[in-house]
């Protein structure tokens, strides 16, 4: 009788685990299609550019919403059991996965439409001279990039960012963006961390690198073909991942690249506030108001 109780028990317990998981999936499902409602109402109040045949924009419509909702479910899966360092940089990962899957399907149809190929290519590094922003999940990726780097580089990128963090540290935040110099990750014109480089690297695509050329040495920002297709996926790609680092907590504000890293290089307390719902340790490195500078700048250099 004993051994039947304890089989039955058994069973009991593995009922509840397998309500438990389906009680889980449901709630996925549920968040998921959140999401979707959420991309749909985001592709509601887009704006496209006359000119597009509307089957193409038809299809941007659907990959801005397949970012959208597979950045969400990459962070449920990731931060649903809890925000960490590790968590962070998971999610991040799996989110530029996707956007870059996404993007590459964007290029292809932007690339039949306009009859040209983007100049960006492997040694041309005009677009690591303007400021990037990114969010801290991004930071918790490059940060292990960096980390996984020998100690002698480790060392020499330290060195390079606090330089530059030293030398704008009484600028504006709009002045810090318009500044020009090389990122502390480029090396002999190549990124070091290239394959976990920031959604805001990841979204220059230029089609006249004269252009980039003139802002790096000039200042000036002249407008220059984009895929508009490429923006809106990298738009929608954003605005989850700020929407997911809300829904759980963290901290969703932008940060300059250099400031937020370095912090984390340096700064145990950077590290753990990252993983926690209020995050006072992040704000010196944070420069008041760089996230609207930095959608006006590097938006204009990007001719958006």
């Amino acid at each position: 009788m004993a051994w039947i109780l304890r089989v039955d028990s058994f069973a009991m317990g593995k009922s509840s685990r397998l309500k438990i998981e389906r009680k889980s999936q449901e709630s996925e499902a549920k968040q998921v299609q959140l999401a979707r409602e959420a991309a749909h109402k985001l592709i509601a109040e887009a704006e496209f550019p006359l000119g597009y045949p509307l089957t193409e924009i038809t299809q941007i419509m659907v990959l801005s919403e397949s970012v959208y909702e597979q950045i969400v479910a990459a962070g449920i899966r990731s931060l649903g059991k809890g925000v960490s360092q590790d968590s962070l940089a998971d999610f991040s990962c799996e989110s530029h996965l996707a956007l870059d899957k996404y993007q590459a399907i964007a290029a292809r149809i932007f690339r039949e439409h306009v009859k040209v190929e983007p100049d960006c290519k492997p040694g041309c590094n005009w677009c690591c001279y303007p400021r990037v922003t990114l969010k801290v999940s991004e930071a918790a990726q490059i940060h292990r990039a960096i980390e996984a780097l020998p100690a002698d580089k480790r060392t020499e990128i330290s060195q390079r960012m606090t330089t530059f963090v030293e030398a704008t540290n009484a600028m504006s935040p709009a002045a810090v963006l318009r500044s020009t110099r090389l990122c502390p990750l480029n090396e002999n014109g190549n990124c070091l961390i290239y394959a976990d480089r920031p959604l805001t690297c990841r979204t220059v695509h230029s089609y006249n690198v004269r252009t980039c050329r003139a802002y790096v040495e000039t200042g000036a920002m002249v407008a220059s073909r984009t895929s508009i297709f490429s923006h809106e996926i990298g738009r929608f790609a954003a605005t989850a991942i700020t929407q997911v680092l809300a829904h759980y907590g963290a901290d969703q504000r932008s940060f300059e690249l250099n400031d937020l890293v370095l912090g984390l290089l340096t700064d145990n307390r950077v590290g753990t506030a990252i993983g926690k719902k209020k995050t006072t340790a992040l704000d010196p490195y944070h420069r008041g108001e760089v996230e609207s500078a930095a959608i006006t700048e590097i938006g204009s250099i990007l001719g958006k």
